[in-house]
């Protein structure tokens, strides 16, 4: 699809604007990527994206930032390599290929999400507001927080996927991807980003959202 394709080419042009950003699509890692790292993690997306179309999509989870076990490796937001085969068989039977020589790693955020995507009867679409790793020492892994000025610079593709996709819900998770909607001027659904201790307050935003109080105990 001729639009999915021009957003992934507009995610990586951001590479060399942003200051100390990793961008997963147009950026080498050497301590942990294959040599063809960024066209597997480019093909992960397109596959992932044009597959959620086909299924038309009807909810977006909008996350902060990518933190550096994410799409960092993966190549999509919210999922990372533990997940998938998970994903693949939600999404049809798909296969995403590793783009990283070192073990398979995940997020905090990621096992959080798909503790609860697991729940769903459809897989929602996942974004984050910022869109590269943003991080704050060298090697480079070491997480930060975007700036209002990086979210405001990078909106425009969030704004794109909206156009492509047109999600009936969209959940903002954390005030840095409330803010990034908000600035788009889209109302969404804010839930406690899972870090920092948000995790139980996470699980019960979208329990709530979804109806799915009684799914299991908060651990």
């Amino acid at each position: 699809m001729e639009a999915i394709d021009h957003l992934i080419e507009e995610l990586a042009k951001l590479s060399g604007k942003h200051n100390s950003c990793f961008n997963p699509f147009a950026d080498h890692c050497p301590t942990h990527d294959l040599p063809e790292a960024i066209t597997i993690r480019k093909a992960n997306l397109r596959r992932y994206l044009l597959a959620q179309h086909q299924l038309q999509a009807d909810s977006l989870w909008v996350g902060e930032a990518p933190g550096y076990n994410g799409v960092r490796r993966s190549g999509m937001y919210l999922v990372s390599e533990p997940q998938f085969e998970e994903l693949g068989r939600r999404l049809g039977g798909i296969q995403f290929q590793k783009a990283t020589r070192t073990p398979d790693q995940a997020t905090r955020s990621s096992k959080a999400v798909w503790k609860l995507i697991q729940t769903l009867a459809a897989v929602p679409l996942t974004y984050d507001a910022f869109p590269l790793h943003a991080f704050r020492n060298n090697p480079p892994f070491v997480n930060r927080s975007p700036s209002r000025s990086e979210l405001q610079d990078t909106a425009h593709i969030l704004e794109r996927l909206l156009e492509i996709f047109q999600p009936q819900r969209i959940i903002a998770i954390g005030r840095k991807a409330e803010y990034a909607l908000d600035y788009l001027g889209v109302k969404s659904i804010y839930v406690r980003h899972p870090s920092r201790g948000g995790g139980p307050a996470f699980e019960q935003g979208i329990k709530g959202i979804y109806g799915l109080e009684d799914a299991w105990p908060l651990e």
